[in-house]
């Protein structure tokens, strides 16, 4: 378990059950952190079995009462015979872009964790299979609270396909020097057991799984070549066949879903560079022709990892969908003269429950596009509005044009005598394209400064 001296005031880890460095615990047990103040009720954990990192969507967590004790359950049991590492992480903390959602700790008057946690225990054989089917009540990233009944399940077996692109200029996209484009296949063994695995694309190829360890076989293909590895695996059926398998079929169809035929171009990339933080600004892309069953994630990051800002989850007021063609980014959550990373994730995704003896099936193919978005001075540039400019003063009329403005959006043209306000409202309107044209009485004897604020 790995520890530093507290700091005052800042909550800190003050224990763990089962205790770190416990050996021979049943792989049913529920795991409790207990800290020293409430916390939000948020969690940032990594988890690992030996090696393996064990996916984030298995692990079902519920705060107690008092908001000081985080339990932390695995449906269907923690891989049996096998070295289990924690980590908790302090909310200074970044993720890589689209990781499950990852939220540090903080307690509740926004303090983080005094340090990042970490600790092992040993799991005991997988000898009560199959257990009971388990309830958990828990709260998710927008504060809804959920009760989930969760059946043991045997095994997971995923393909996906992922097209990620870096774009460099309003029209350049490239592959990805960060996230390549890849292909996977894999088989995870939960109470089950198999000596070797194979899948057959729905191009006809048949490609091993490798076995990487008791619990994981899996395949990785990554390429630069996104038309090639597109062609190469198709939407369609795929067929994993499992040697030597007990406790899950010898073989099993999935249908990997479709990726849009389009890129995931950025379509306001220009405006983005030098873009004002103290506005709202509207990040928009063009539209990918999805569905409401689709979905879309958007983060923003520094260059050190540290997320800033990431669209709802799915679920949540606000989330987007396939349908999606933007996003606000809320003024003043910025700092000017920076630097940020922002990716922008379609994803369409197949999944289908299992049970004791049948594994869950899980395939999606994805989109993902990465660029630079650069702040300037706060209250110098363009901002969520679009760009205000002249086009003529002639007879104590001012003509004024908004450029870049969202179709079907409400703006509002605001005057003031003085460039810090304060702001009266000239007149609203609703833009019926790309620009949109206000008209104001002007003072020649005086002088006024106009702003326009998206609604």
């Amino acid at each position: 378990m790995t520890l530093r001296a507290q700091e005052p005031d800042l909550p800190t880890l003050e224990g763990v059950v089962p205790e770190a460095g416990a050996d021979g615990v049943s792989p049913s047990t529920v795991v409790r952190f207990t800290f020293s103040k409430p916390m939000k009720p948020q969690q940032s954990v990594l988890w690992q079995a030996g090696t393996t990192p064990i996916d984030a969507n298995r692990v079902v967590y519920s705060w107690s009462a008092d908001q000081r004790t985080l339990s932390a359950s695995c449906p269907g049991g923690w891989p049996a015979n096998r070295e289990i590492e924690w980590t908790l992480l302090a909310s200074d903390e970044g993720s890589p872009p689209f990781l499950p959602r990852v939220v540090g700790f903080e307690d509740l008057g926004g303090q983080p964790l005094d340090w990042d946690f970490s600790g092992t225990f040993d799991t005991a054989s997988a000898n009560n299979w199959p257990e009971p089917p388990q309830t958990f009540t828990f709260t998710n990233s927008c504060g809804q609270v959920l009760v989930v009944t969760n059946h043991p399940i045997s095994g997971l077996v995923s393909a996906s396909l992922l097209m990620s692109y870096q774009q460099t200029d309003a029209n350049t996209l490239v592959p990805s020097g960060s996230l390549p484009s890849r292909f996977q296949a894999a088989v995870n063994l939960y109470s089950a057991s198999a000596t070797g695995a194979t899948v057959r694309t729905s191009g006809g190829e048949d490609l091993p799984l490798p076995v990487l360890n008791r619990t994981w076989l899996a395949t990785n293909i990554l390429s630069n070549n996104l038309a090639g590895l597109r062609a190469r695996f198709p939407a369609g059926s795929y067929r994993f066949t499992l040697a030597g398998a007990s406790g899950l079929p010898a073989q099993v169809d999935i249908t990997l879903p479709p990726a849009p035929s389009s890129v995931l171009r950025v379509s306001n990339f220009g405006v983005a560079q030098g873009m004002d933080p103290s506005r709202d600004f509207v990040l928009a892309w063009d539209s990918l022709g999805g569905t409401a069953q689709q979905t879309i994630g958007v983060v923003v990051s520094l260059s050190n990892g540290l997320v800033v800002l990431r669209s709802p989850d799915p679920g949540c007021p606000g989330a987007l969908d396939g349908r999606s063609t933007s996003f606000t980014i809320p003024a003043h959550v910025l700092q000017g003269n920076t630097t940020y990373l922002v990716t922008i994730h379609f994803e369409n995704r197949h999944w289908t429950a299992g049970d004791t003896y049948t594994p869950v099936r899980d395939a999606y193919s994805a989109l993902r596009t990465e660029f630079s978005l650069k702040t300037g001075r706060p209250g110098s540039g363009p901002g969520g509005a679009g760009e205000l400019r002249v086009l003529t003063v002639a007879g104590g009329t001012l003509r004024l044009r908004l450029e870049l403005a969202t179709a079907g959006r409400v703006y509002r043209l605001e005057s003031s005598p003085a460039p810090q306000g304060p702001w009266s409202t000239v007149i609203e309107a609703t833009a019926p394209g790309p620009s949109l044209d206000f008209q104001a009485p002007v003072n020649a004897s005086g002088q006024a400064f106009f702003r326009v604020v998206a609604r």
